[in-house]
C-alpha cells in the first residue's frame, strides 16, 4: 500500500515518529483500515498513530486492537 510505505519513508527519511490522522473516521472501512495497518506493519517502523475514531468502530474492531497487545 503506498500511504504505508509513505509513512516509512518520512520515518527513515526525516524522523517522522508521529502521524496524526486528521480524518476524524480513518477506519470507516474495516477492510482498507486492517490491509493499511498490515501494510504498515509489514514496513517494521516504529510509528505512533493518533487519530480520533467512534466506539462503535473500537468495539467492531477489538479483534484486531487486541491481537496487537
Amino acid at each position: 500500500m503506498k500511504f504505508a510505505a509513505e509513512l516509512a519513508r518520512l520515518h527513515r527519511e526525516h524522523g517522522v515518529e508521529v502521524v496524526n490522522f486528521a480524518d476524524e473516521n480513518p477506519p470507516a472501512s474495516r477492510p482498507a483500515w486492517q490491509a493499511f495497518l498490515e501494510a504498515l506493519i509489514s514496513q517494521k517502523v516504529p510509528l505512533i498513530l493518533v487519530g480520533s475514531t467512534r466506539a462503535s468502530d473500537i468495539v467492531r474492531d477489538a479483534d484486531i486492537l487486541l491481537s496487537t497487545l
